[in-house]
């Protein structure tokens, strides 16, 4: 198993945007005493979508541009006591980043093409999960274990 991950906020400032939001969210989860974190990132955009977000950008149109990444979203969940939380949906391009850091953290290679599990630990607050995927490219779900190693 991995070393303990720091999710405390009281040095937030010292880290990049994606660090802090992973950090942020993690927190937020153990705080909230979460039974399930799931991370999902929709259907990409239809190649239709993507030549013309390329033909905005090469114009410096950057708002037009990332407003057609509508149908691409990524999107967090969080399960407390049996109520599905949702968070509002970002932008699907900051679901690979994101996943990038959170399984470097927990010593998971991103490029895994098949079924992972993997344990993991946080401190301040203490918290302890179980990473799970079929497709690190798509879906992660983080289940929480309890003192008793039980998952949930």
């Amino acid at each position: 198993m991995p070393l303990p991950f720091d999710i405390g906020l009281d040095n937030l400032a010292d880290f990049e945007p994606l660090p802090r939001f992973v950090k942020i969210v993690l927190n937020g989860a153990a705080m909230d005493n979460a039974d399930e974190v799931v991370f999902v990132l929709d259907l990409p955009i239809e190649d239709k979508f993507r030549a013309e977000r390329e033909k905005l950008l090469q114009q410096r149109r950057y708002d037009e541009a990332y407003s057609l990444n509508a149908p691409n979203t990524f999107s967090i969940s969080f399960k407390i006591a049996g109520t599905k939380k949702d968070l509002h949906p970002c932008a699907g391009d900051l679901f690979e980043p994101f996943m990038r850091i959170l399984l470097n953290t927990v010593e998971i290679p991103y490029w895994t093409k098949k079924h992972v599990s993997s344990e993991f630990e946080t401190i301040r607050p203490a918290s302890k999960w179980k990473l799970v995927s079929e497709d690190l490219k798509s879906a992660v779900r983080l289940e929480r274990i309890d003192k008793f190693g039980e998952v949930g």
